[in-house]
């Protein structure tokens, strides 16, 4: 009988609050211009990726834009394919976020079937050998200077070739008011 009772306490206080939370709509980050291309990858699952947050330095509720700026897919002799993006988030207190997000498209065989999936998810590039982030937030529109010292491990193959790249530069000109400052490693053309 308790439990029963706790039970519809518990409902009660959810439906005169609003109920629960509902998960975010990623769909309203759509990008801003159909022209300029988007890599050949499922666009929502890094939108997903990158709002969520990194380190806790934004929410979702303070993301107002998101946009893919470039990408590049490469591959190493073992093969090992890896995706990488690079992300820009316009937040809320005209607060500015870079993010470097990346993917294995092919799981690894070796795992169990259960865990291929989400082995091929998209996760902040985390690189433990060199003291770099894949999240930078700023204060306000970042820098050429600042966006350049982001892109450092961009830049940085490391025995992979690239099989497939491309840069959004119309909305890289849209979001930054200037035209692309720096090279992307073999992305910019």
């Amino acid at each position: 009988m308790q439990s029963a009772l706790t039970f519809l306490i518990l409902a009660y206080s959810a439906l005169a609050s609003g109920g629960p939370a509902a998960a975010p709509d990623y769909r309203t980050f759509v990008p801003a211009d159909p022209v300029d291309a988007l890599p050949p990858w499922r666009y929502l699952d890094m939108v997903e990726t990158v709002v969520t947050g990194w380190k806790q330095q934004w929410t979702v509720a303070d993301v107002e834009e998101v946009e893919v700026l470039a990408w590049y897919a490469m591959v190493d002799d073992r093969p090992l394919y890896v995706n990488e993006a690079l992300l820009c988030l316009r937040l809320s207190s005209g607060r500015w976020a870079l993010a470097q997000i990346a993917q294995n498209p092919i799981p690894d065989p070796h795992l169990a079937p259960q865990k291929r999936d989400a082995s091929t998810r998209w996760n902040y590039h985390v690189v433990f050998d060199m003291a770099w982030q894949p999240g930078a937030v700023y204060s306000h529109r970042p820098t050429v200077a600042e966006v350049d010292d982001f892109l450092q491990r961009w830049r940085e193959q490391r025995g992979f070739r690239i099989t497939a790249e491309g840069v959004r530069k119309r909305t890289w000109q849209r979001l930054f008011q200037r035209s692309l400052p720096v090279k992307l490693g073999g992305v910019s053309k």
